[in-house]
C-alpha cells in the first residue's frame, strides 16, 4: 500500500469514526474500523486518534457563530 493510500484509508476512517453518533457507534471501535476498511490495529488506531484530535480541534475553533 502507498503511503499516500494508507493516509486517505487513515483519513477515511477518522471521518467515518467522527460522522457517526456515539450511540451508534460499534462497540469496539477499532475492530470496527479493521474490518470495514481493512486496516491493521495500529492504522486504526491512527484513525481514533485523528477522529479524536478533529473533534477536539473542532470545539476549540468553535466561536459560537
Amino acid at each position: 500500500m502507498t503511503p499516500e493510500r494508507e493516509l486517505a484509508l487513515l483519513l477515511d476512517a477518522a471521518n467515518w469514526l467522527r460522522s457517526a453518533p456515539p450511540q451508534l457507534r460499534p462497540g469496539s471501535t477499532i475492530s470496527a474500523l479493521c474490518e470495514r476498511f481493512g486496516l491493521s490495529h495500529e492504522q486504526a488506531m491512527f484513525a481514533r486518534r485523528y477522529a479524536d484530535d478533529f473533534e477536539s480541534k473542532e470545539a476549540a475553533n468553535d466561536n459560537g457563530a
